[in-house]
């Protein structure tokens, strides 16, 4: 297939500072979307625009996608760069706050004596974490709600580290 059939990243709903393909990046984007097998891999160089090739991908196949990312930075430059086409961000428990243990929050009282006023807790140190019931975790807990946002998404970045942790100990994404 040509390459000079693949859409303008414009046309494909790309932000705007993504203006026009890269050397052989419309070629790597032609392959992963033509490409018979469940999984693709694609070698890039550093600056070679991957994360525009990875959604391109995606948008043109419509297939569920999760981004990997090797740092928590990158996987922010890629929220910065495609939330806007609805990619969602999952990231470790300790990236959120425990809002059954902030001030008003359902757990508060019964644990305030245990961290220090203006300590945040994160979900990570939450008490449900250790079998205290929480309604928050239902609905209104910022972790797991974001956990199933991103379970019913189609575009989706983690990181390394989260992903494999959530195959190995959890229930995956």
């Amino acid at each position: 297939m040509p390459a000079d059939l693949l859409p303008s990243p414009h046309d494909l709903g790309l932000p705007s500072h993504f203006a026009c393909w890269r050397q052989y990046q419309d070629q790597a984007v032609l392959d992963a979307v033509c490409s018979t097998k469940r999984f693709c891999m694609s070698v890039i160089p550093t600056g070679g625009g991957k994360t525009a090739f990875y959604i391109a991908a995606a948008v043109i196949t419509g297939l569920r996608t999760i981004i990997l990312t090797h740092t928590k930075a990158l996987q922010q430059q890629v929220i910065e760069d495609f939330e806007s086409m609805g990619l969602v961000n999952i990231a470790g428990m300790n990236a959120y706050r425990c809002l059954a243990l902030e001030p008003g929050g359902e757990l508060y009282a019964m644990f305030k004596h245990t961290h220090a006023p203006s300590h945040i807790v994160g979900c990570d140190d939450g008490p449900c974490r250790s079998g205290v019931q929480c309604s928050l975790r239902e609905g209104g807990c910022l972790y797991y709600d974001q956990v199933r946002t991103a379970k019913a998404a189609t575009l989706v970045v983690s990181n390394y580290a989260y992903w494999m942790n959530q195959g190995r100990f959890g229930r995956g994404i």
